[in-house]
């Protein structure tokens, strides 16, 4: 295995608590597309913790917003989803079918997990940034819909 990859594996391992705690804390607010008021600014604050410059409201939608860390080039860029469907309310932990509220959202396609691994591969990187011998931006674009996309490049 390269450096690279134990150094990633190695941030990834120690911010596990964060961001597992993460993931669940999404999971728990199973919010629907562009009402995902309290899982975006569950993101920003620990994207802010960890380093990276937010920009909230991207594109001018509410819950979508971008975080970048470097200013180097390449861009690297990172796309993540974080929004809950309605219908699929599900208790935490269980492989069999029940609803932690009647009729209620969650997350049966990922999205809780999708944000967080995208968010642990944009600080696998960062925290790597300073071993490079160049140091390219990271991009990390938070979009509230897997059917609304709106990104722009610099």
């Amino acid at each position: 295995m390269t450096t690279q990859k134990q150094s990633a594996l190695q941030t990834i391992e120690e911010k596990k608590s964060l961001i597992v705690g993460i993931a669940d804390k999404v999971w728990e607010f199973a919010e629907l597309s562009l009402q995902e008021f309290k899982s975006a600014e569950t993101y920003c604050e620990a994207l802010e913790k960890e380093g990276f410059d937010v920009e909230r409201g991207t594109c001018n939608i509410e819950t979508a917003f971008a975080a970048s860390y470097g200013h180097g080039r390449p861009y690297i860029g990172i796309l993540a989803e974080y929004d809950a469907l309605s219908g699929l309310s599900q208790e935490g932990g269980l492989i069999e079918r029940k609803e932690k509220k009647a009729g209620g959202n969650g997350h049966g396609c990922g999205h809780n997990l999708l944000g967080a691994g995208a968010f642990a591969a944009a600080l696998a990187q960062a925290m790597d940034t300073a071993r490079m011998a160049f140091a390219p931006r990271r991009d990390l674009s938070f979009v509230p819909s897997a059917s609304i996309i709106a990104l722009s490049t610099a």
